[in-house]
């Protein structure tokens, strides 16, 4: 316990929590509340011992899952300074939680690395439980963590796929393309100053210093021109988009549409009926533009470092 050092830690309400350790250049994954032991080859499951459960606990923040009177015959055993007393059952202490599980990685992770094993760790749990995900939507997500870029929103994308309302992970998902929206104005104007600048750092100092940020509808439109075809006519008929516009066009007003009203809430404003929509298929498709357009303005070998 003493060497240990915490990481990142998400939490997931009061029951639910992953947390990153590292003793030395030894990573681990612990997991709290989650049912299911993941088939990662990265990681192994190894037994905990009462001072990693001690971190896990305290920096979890996790509620106990048994009654007040089990907890209290739990720890109301001896305390510090009983004759006889040499410190509570570890055992007894970690049958009033949810479970926790300890995963050794099979080498050191750096902060992008945690990030993208929380978002395996998830999609897989929401995969195998009772979720709304399906086994599809949930391998797409796996699939995001190719991407190995920094500019996901891993910790929205982690925390919506415990929420029993869908529209959260449409939101999240939305974020991911919403993320590259000053993509082609500030790619121009790296070319056009010849500055040796990334074009995310362009579009962050502008945002800070004069509070520039490019007009959303059109920026969405300007950015769905590197997803894929297939992927934006599936869009369009999930979202059930009007017919004889552009393609682009189409898929980018249906998918700001059903943005507006999720987000947005005035009189006489049509709602976003839950039911109405199949989410998975949704989300699937989502996740493959965000794929797409990830690959070009952030691992395409033309853009500028």
């Amino acid at each position: 316990m003493r060497d240990l050092k915490v990481g990142t830690v998400l939490k997931f309400g009061s029951h639910r929590a992953l947390v990153h350790l590292s003793i030395d250049d030894t990573h681990y994954m612990g997991l709290l509340g989650f049912e299911f032991e993941p088939p990662l080859p990265d990681l192994t499951a190894v037994d905990d011992n009462p001072g990693i459960l001690l971190c896990l606990l305290y920096e979890s923040s996790v509620a106990p899952v048994v009654s007040t009177a089990q907890v209290r015959n739990a720890i109301d055993v001896g305390h510090k300074g009983e004759s006889g007393y040499v410190g509570h059952d570890a055992n007894a202490i970690r049958s009033l939680f949810p479970r926790i599980q300890l995963l050794r990685a099979t080498q050191p992770l750096d902060q992008d690395s945690v990030w993208r094993v929380f978002l395996r760790l998830c999609a897989f749990e929401c995969g195998q439980g009772g979720s709304w995900i399906e086994d599809e939507l949930s391998s797409e997500l796996v699939a995001l963590t190719d991407l190995n870029v920094p500019e996901l929103p891993y910790r929205a994308l982690c925390r919506s796929m415990f929420d029993l309302d869908p529209r959260g992970l449409f939101m999240a998902l939305y974020r991911c393309v919403e993320a590259t929206y000053a993509y082609e104005s500030c790619r121009k104007l790296v070319e056009a100053l010849g500055v040796s600048k990334a074009w995310q750092d362009l579009a962050g100092a502008l945002e800070k210093e004069i509070g520039w940020h490019p007009a959303e509808a059109a920026s969405l439109n300007l950015i769905l021109q590197h997803a894929h075809s297939a992927d934006l006519e599936q869009l369009c008929e999930c979202l059930n988009a009007e017919f004889g516009a552009d393609l682009v066009i189409r898929t980018g007003r249906a998918i700001y549409g059903l943005r507006n009203r999720i987000v947005h809430y005035r009189l006489g404003m049509q709602t976003v009926d839950v039911e109405q929509y199949d989410w998975n298929r949704i989300c699937v498709c989502l996740i493959r533009v965000v794929y797409s357009i990830f690959a070009r303005v952030h691992l395409s070998p033309s853009t500028p470092t």
